[in-house]
């Protein structure tokens, strides 16, 4: 046997994936600006590879941005939502932000539903605005006496229910805050007033349910008959408003919220 002192190389080969996903911004500002403009800024740790911001509205359209703030259009919709991620140099994203909810309230009152609320859900953290008189839901009301001074029996905004907010000024109101989804309701023979919280319309005619006789929106109506056709001014269900609906007695309404 040989005797000496031997180097013995061995060349691997691999390949090293980037799978750690980075820093997830932090809300901490947001509001209307100029025209339908919603201006939102966030902290963020900053990673090495980071690449760039991105902020997703209801429609999928993505705004980009390697600043802590942006500017997003409300486009022609009564409604929108949106989120931010911090995107790195792999392409991988970061989780979500808090949700920012946005409704082009119009003067007088609005038939909205809050599918954007923040943990803490009084009435006073939900709904800011000093043009805004008052708020009517389902049985139960308030009136704002001064700029988040609340009076009446409506406590806690629910994003499962929908309400009437009045307004003696048209603005965008604002909500930070999870994204709420109710996709199930169970309904008696009475006029119930819930919220429509999916991301994407929902044409009446795929509701399927017919025990659903009835569904009021703001200036909007439809009605089921016998045979299961629907006939009326209100064809489909927008996110981000509330609906009257009546059925024939107790039943579950389900939406199934495609993504």
């Amino acid at each position: 046997m040989d005797e000496g002192n031997f180097e013995s190389i061995e060349f691997i080969e691999g390949e090293s994936a980037d799978n750690i996903n980075p820093s997830t911004p932090e809300i901490t500002a947001y509001s209307s600006g100029e025209g339908n403009n919603i201006d939102i800024s966030w902290n963020y740790t900053e990673d090495i590879d980071f690449a760039y911001h991105q902020t997703t509205a209801l429609d999928n359209i993505s705004y980009t941005t390697v600043e802590n703030n942006i500017t997003v259009p409300l486009e022609d919709e009564s409604y929108d939502e949106y989120y931010t991620n911090s995107v790195d140099i792999h392409d991988n994203l970061s989780d979500k932000s808090d949700y920012i909810g946005a409704h082009d309230l119009h003067e007088g009152a609005s038939l909205v539903g809050i599918c954007v609320i923040p943990e803490d859900n009084l009435i006073g953290n939900v709904i800011t605005g000093e043009h805004i008189s008052g708020v009517i839901g389902s049985g139960v009301a308030a009136n704002q006496i001064t700029p988040g001074s609340w009076v009446g029996s409506l406590i806690e905004i629910d994003c499962g229910l929908g309400y009437w907010i009045n307004t003696n000024e048209a603005f965008i109101h604002l909500t930070a805050g999870h994204k709420c989804e109710t996709e199930e309701y169970v309904l008696d023979d009475a006029l119930e007033l819930i919220s429509y919280c999916c991301p994407l319309e929902k044409p009446v005619s795929e509701i399927g349910n017919g025990d659903i006789i009835q569904i009021i929106g703001e200036g909007q109506a439809t009605q089921q008959l016998a045979n299961g056709t629907w006939v009326g001014s209100l064809t489909e269900l927008s996110p981000g408003s509330g609906y009257w609906v009546k059925s024939n007695g107790n039943t579950t309404l389900n939406f199934d919220c495609e993504e």
